[in-house]
């Protein structure tokens, strides 16, 4: 009997030195980890929370009272309750989501959930996560350059294209033996396809204005609603000796341009060698850019009335 309880005494002793120096060694390991981890009961709530989380911006804990799925930005927390509750026992999801934390408001965490809720020695939903912070910001800053590389390289095409149509204008305006009325419409071809867009040219001559180009002369019979409008602009555009933008769907002295169709428009006074007029220019679809539309077709126009 003495024997079986000095044997009995030394597995105990044993046994419990084994476990302190396994709880000794896992809070050891825990306290020069550079990751979170939280253990998650089924429903989300937390059992266990191990938060000596420390990365370059010094120590990053929960605010008090918080867990951690109430921390989580509002736009992830939906995403990361779906993405747990779909995951099957043994299995892992790597996330990425937002975190509010004390000291440093929100932060970028990279999310390991593992599904441990059937182990025995666990049952528990484990999540590791670290911050990601500077990393996040990088791609996005990267995104952000990459977008703007693009969009330059759009304008830049854009803006070639556009130099190659002036080219063939200027060869246009310089036909011989062809009505004014024909040279617009080859210029319009040329620079808005699609007939997307029409035309008309005044010159200013004792205090009338005179047509002498016009693309669609059908859409604008002389007398008719359309023509006065167009010619109203034209008035308003000399007078105030600057470009004039309207839009159809704004500007509610414009129904019968705004009947034909055309959305936008651009009244641009001109003076070439002691002549004065304006050109109205009608455009059916608005473009994303007005002023550089704008300014685009104050370049046709030099060319053409040059």
């Amino acid at each position: 009997g003495a024997v079986l309880a000095i044997l009995i005494l030394l597995l105990f002793l044993r046994d419990t030195s084994t476990a302190v120096d396994e709880d000794y060694r896992t809070r050891t390991l825990l306290q020069h980890s550079s990751e979170v981890l939280v253990l998650l009961n089924a429903d989300l709530s937390e059992q266990y929370h191990h938060d000596a989380f420390t990365g370059r911006h010094g120590p990053v804990t929960l605010p008090v009272g918080r867990t951690h799925l109430s921390c989580l930005a509002t736009s992830d927390r939906q995403r990361f309750i779906e993405s747990v509750r779909l995951l099957e026992p043994g299995r892992r999801a790597k996330l990425r989501y937002r975190l509010r934390v004390n000291g440093s408001g929100w932060r970028w965490v990279q999310a390991n959930v593992t599904n441990r809720l059937d182990d025995p020695g666990t049952r528990a939903l484990v999540v590791n996560y670290r911050d990601v912070t500077a990393e996040q910001l990088g791609r996005a800053e990267i995104k952000r350059r990459q977008a703007e590389l693009r969009k330059t390289g759009e304008s830049l095409q854009l803006r070639m294209e556009r130099l190659r149509n002036l080219h063939r204008v200027a060869q246009i305006a310089a036909s011989d033996n062809i009505s004014l009325d024909v040279i617009l419409k080859r210029v319009l071809q040329e620079v808005a396809p699609e007939d997307s867009a029409d035309s008309r040219v005044f010159i200013a001559s004792n205090e009338q204005l005179t047509l002498v180009a016009d693309s669609y002369r059908e859409a604008f019979p002389a007398g008719s609603p359309a023509d006065h409008e167009t010619r109203r602009l034209a008035v308003r555009a000399l007078d105030q000796c600057k470009t004039l933008t309207f839009s159809a769907a704004i500007d509610s002295d414009v129904p019968e341009i705004q009947q034909l169709g055309y959305q936008l428009g651009f009244a641009i006074p001109f003076r070439k060698s002691g002549t004065r007029g304006v050109t109205v220019a009608l455009l059916r679809f608005p473009p994303e850019d007005v002023t550089e539309m704008r300014n685009y077709t104050e370049t046709i126009t030099g060319f053409f009335t040059s």
